[in-house]
């Protein structure tokens, strides 16, 4: 391994570029922002695999943000570990908690 080497910053992981995503998106929608990845890194993994990776997670963020029920309308704000419960996620991404007109 060269000197070179190992200057290199390592590549984020799609499971480390998901929980980044979702905490530039809590903050800028005034939602819990988690702090620490932990053992939570498991189902995050298998929650990207169960959708398809990362652009389908940056979906669903999408989805997060304009949605009045997850940012607090009704007093309840989602938080990363609602996004983690596998029903929670596919009922974002199906629009279950889309704003209506």
């Amino acid at each position: 391994m060269t000197v070179h080497q190992l200057n290199q910053p390592e590549e984020k992981s799609d499971v480390d570029k998901a929980f980044a995503n979702f905490q530039t998106v809590a903050k800028d929608i005034g939602i819990p922002v988690p702090r620490f990845l932990g053992s939570r890194r498991p189902k995050l993994k298998q929650r990207l695999k169960d959708i398809g990776g990362l652009e389908a997670w940056n979906e669903a963020l999408g989805k997060l943000e304009h949605s009045s029920f997850c940012c607090g309308a009704t007093g309840w704000k989602a938080s990363f570990d609602f996004l983690l419960q596998e029903s929670s996620l596919y009922k974002l991404l199906e629009g279950n908690y889309d704003d209506r007109d």
